[in-house]
């Protein structure tokens, strides 16, 4: 295949170069499921990474920011004498670097996405709505700028997220995602890994997460209960101004659909633990027909559900132990469960 030269770029963005080699390169979308190979290649275009293309980037974001330093206020500059050539050829050789470091950002995150799309176990036999052109554009505009490899391995789940099920990540919540600093970002993993959590899974669709929220165990959750596994008041404030959980400390949401009135589990709405489904089984010599079981606690925000799937959590297993005990004290047994 013919390599562009420089001259040929110059007056091509990164994006439309990217756009006229999709077609040649559509292999990269070999070992995707045929359904979601559509909107992966329609990424691909969109976002023009330098793996897709096939061409050497250096040459093509040095010919980008030519063209930019010499249509702006650079060439100006010039004009005028007031500003030495070399000023403006250091100022476009930094602007070609910065190019070349937001394509490559993006070049990981695609390639990463590629992988989880690839290896994805979900039957998904058809789509009936395609990834948006706006929702991308925000995306790119966004995830650019993700330099750590964690940052990056979340903004691909995102990403492979919605190339197989359009609108399940809203712009809102990718952006809180972008201002979230380290810390944050390790409480928030650390937070979702003591959650329960309770979905809906229809095929063909993504997992709807009606709640996740964290169990007030031995008090309120305002009253520093949670301390001992670093979620004391403190660092709910943290989660809370960012948006990811609710500023009521002590919600409840009925899960009695979790409580099996039978040895059967057929019918009931799995509660999630570490993404691994269990039920509640009453500890009874007579259990209720229709017993009403309210967990109380504080719950994660619409973008905190949203962002929930991608995270990484981190787990807890004296916490799981502490769970298990405070469901015996109502009369609750946490049981495994296997899903169809």
């Amino acid at each position: 295949m013919k390599e562009n030269t420089t001259e040929e770029t110059d007056d091509k963005s990164l994006v439309e170069v990217a756009g006229d080699m999709v077609g040649e390169f559509a292999g990269a979308a070999d070992g995707i499921p045929k359904p979601i190979k559509k909107g992966f290649l329609k990424a691909c275009n969109q976002l023009g990474t330098a793996w897709l293309e096939g061409k050497s980037i250096e040459i093509k974001a040095t010919s980008e920011a030519r063209a930019m330093m010499t249509k702006g206020i650079a060439e100006k500059m010039l004009e005028t004498g007031k500003i030495p050539e070399e000023y403006t050829q250091l100022a476009m050789e930094q602007q070609s670097r910065k190019i070349v470091r937001k394509r490559l950002n993006l070049d990981k995150i695609l390639q990463r996405t590629k992988g989880f799309l690839q290896n994805d176990k979900e039957d998904i036999v058809s789509q009936t709505e395609e990834i948006s052109e706006d929702w991308l554009n925000s995306f790119e505009d966004i995830a650019e700028n993700m330099s750590s490899e964690e940052m990056q391995i979340r903004f691909a789940k995102i990403l492979a997220g919605e190339v197989k099920h359009p609108s399940s990540f809203s712009v809102k919540s990718i952006k809180m995602l972008s201002e979230i600093d380290t810390q944050t970002a390790n409480l928030f993993a650390r937070f979702c890994g003591l959650c329960v959590a309770m979905k809906i899974s229809i095929r063909g669709r993504a997992d709807i997460y009606q709640d996740v929220r964290l169990v007030a165990i031995g008090g309120q959750l305002g009253g520093n209960s949670m301390l001992k596994y670093r979620m004391g008041y403190e660092n709910l404030t943290r989660l809370v101004e960012y948006g990811l959980i609710s500023s009521d400390l002590n919600s409840y949401m009925p899960y009695s659909n979790s409580v099996a009135r039978s040895s059967s589990a057929q019918g009931l709405t799995p509660m999630y633990y570490q993404k691994k489904p269990y039920i509640l089984r009453q500890k009874t010599d007579k259990p209720e027909q229709r017993p009403e079981l309210k967990i109380h606690g504080v719950a994660l925000t619409k973008a905190g559900r949203e962002l929930y799937p991608v995270i990484d959590m981190i787990s807890n297993e004296a916490h799981f132990k502490a769970l298990q005990k405070h469901f015996l004290t109502q009369k609750y047994e946490i049981e495994p469960v296997k899903i169809a």
